[in-house]
């Protein structure tokens, strides 16, 4: 799974431990463990399928440094199970409504945690991730010993991201000087090359005339 992929899931699960203090430390992401081996509580963040890419015009949204810039290239979506422990039915029921009113808490936008990763913001800047419910009916698993499990489905989107080295590659900038400050002048007013002075851009940002 992309780096990117995995800090919007870390995202989640932090922001879920935020907003439901019981489950702080006992979310798992990316990928299930037996249920025999589970905490209780726990909470598991699983993609149910695979991650759906869907294309878009590029855009660029970032930039990395002088010759590095950040493009968006479409979005990547995916279904999510959350995925509930318990010890018992009744505190599973309790934990279900928490995780429930997390996604009611954000004022405005109801349903939805969303807000900004920036685990990848060397690599691809800052992006945002957003996970909306699908439903709010938790499916029951089946009991194992003393422990009883539930999911829900939740939909995951985030920007599809790549970088494009040497996007502000530059060879020559050409200057025309003027005391005339009447008069619109472009690069066609002048007659001659002896007219222009050029320059060459270094990779330090200095310049040399040429």
């Amino acid at each position: 799974m992309a780096i990117i992929k995995i800090e919007a899931l870390k995202y989640l699960a932090a922001e879920l431990e935020r907003l439901v203090p019981e489950l702080e430390g006992l979310i798992c992401v990316g990928q299930a463990t037996s249920n025999e081996e589970l905490r209780q509580p726990s909470l598991a963040i699983i993609p149910a399928g695979g991650w759906r890419w869907s294309p878009d015009q590029e855009d660029e949204v970032g930039s990395l440094g002088p010759d590095r810039a950040v493009v968006r290239v479409g979005v990547h979506e995916v279904t999510l199970q959350l995925q509930l422990t318990a010890a018992s039915p009744e505190a599973r029921y309790v934990l279900e409504q928490a995780i429930e009113q997390a996604f009611f808490a954000t004022e405005g936008h109801a349903g939805i945690i969303y807000g900004d990763v920036r685990a990848c913001e060397d690599d691809f800047g800052v992006f945002q991730a957003a996970f909306m419910l699908d439903e709010t009916t938790w499916r029951d698993g089946k009991a194992l010993g003393a422990q009883f499990w539930s999911y829900l489905e939740v939909h995951g989107s985030i920007p599809a991201l790549a970088t494009r080295v040497g996007a502000y590659a530059m060879n020559e900038i050409r200057l025309g000087l003027t005391e005339v400050f009447d008069t619109t002048v472009t690069i066609a007013t002048f007659t001659t090359d002896t007219d222009i002075e050029r320059v060459r851009v270094n990779a330090d940002g200095t310049t040399t005339a040429l």
